[in-house]
């Protein structure tokens, strides 16, 4: 948990180190081994991030949240067709399982979507969803967070 809360403060080298000494406890833990997803994308390590992130996501069930940031990785290093995969399977999932309209704005977003994703963004803040409320702490939602449409969304 401390992992993730030093991602939020943008104390991104802790978050990690600290998920490192976590994942020593706890190997299987599933939020810690997201939670070094989840820095190294932050930290802008998209490469590490991508090459962490096969056992995760075998581990999980293809888990929407790993979907989301590695989606967000793949689209920060020019990779659109498989961010884009990505956010095309988040979109059918989304047909039969619950899936989280802000992972599908990340993904949308990433996948050169901008549209969809502040389509997804709107969703996403009328349905509640708790990711929203954290949104301007989140490097996920940087790109469309500089959208001019943002501030209409998050009133």
């Amino acid at each position: 948990m401390e992992s993730f809360g030093l991602g939020y403060a943008h104390r991104h080298d802790e978050s990690l180190r600290v998920a490192g000494e976590a994942l020593a406890a706890d190997p299987d833990s599933f939020f810690v081994r997201w939670n070094e997803l989840r820095a190294l994308g932050w930290m802008g390590d998209h490469a590490r991030a991508i090459a962490v992130s096969p056992a995760l996501l075998s581990a999980s069930g293809r888990s929407t949240w790993v979907l989301g940031a590695l989606a967000y990785s793949y689209g920060k290093l020019g990779d659109v067709k498989r961010a884009r995969a990505l956010s095309d399977e988040l979109e059918a999932r989304s047909r039969t399982e619950y899936v989280a309209s802000s992972w599908r704005a990340v993904a949308a977003d990433a996948a050169g979507l901008r549209d969809e994703g502040m389509r997804l963004v709107e969703e996403s803040r009328v349905a509640g969803d708790p990711m929203f409320v954290l949104a301007r702490i989140m490097p996920y939602f940087d790109g469309m967070i500089a959208d001019p449409r943002w501030p209409a969304l998050s009133r």
